[in-house]
């Protein structure tokens, strides 16, 4: 994969099904050229009535023992289209306390 692309060359990554590799994506993604402060959403059971999303960064995830986490399935959506949710009314649909750390 050439990661030095994915890191600048797109303005938003979506990574399908992983949550166990997301502190390595992340890790991978910076060490390439992407900012550590980029905003991360991570969802889970996306677009159904359980829906629950967390917004983080890049960093944030870079330790597995600190970083949010949510159950499969789970997306993240990498870039600065996530600083986009609250402008667009969806940031009212995240239940805070389904959030695990």
């Amino acid at each position: 994969m050439n990661w030095a692309a994915l890191a600048t060359a797109v303005d938003t990554l979506v990574v399908l099904m992983g949550s166990r590799a997301l502190p390595e994506v992340a890790r991978t993604l910076i060490a390439h050229g992407r900012a550590a402060e980029t905003p991360v959403a991570l969802i889970h059971d996306a677009t159904t009535p359980r829906q629950v999303t967390v917004t983080t960064t890049l960093g944030a995830l870079l330790d597995a023992a600190t970083a949010p986490t949510l159950p499969a399935p789970m997306i993240a959506v990498i870039g600065d289209v996530v600083s986009l949710r609250a402008s667009l009314g969806l940031a009212a649909r995240v239940p805070a306390a389904a959030v695990g750390a």
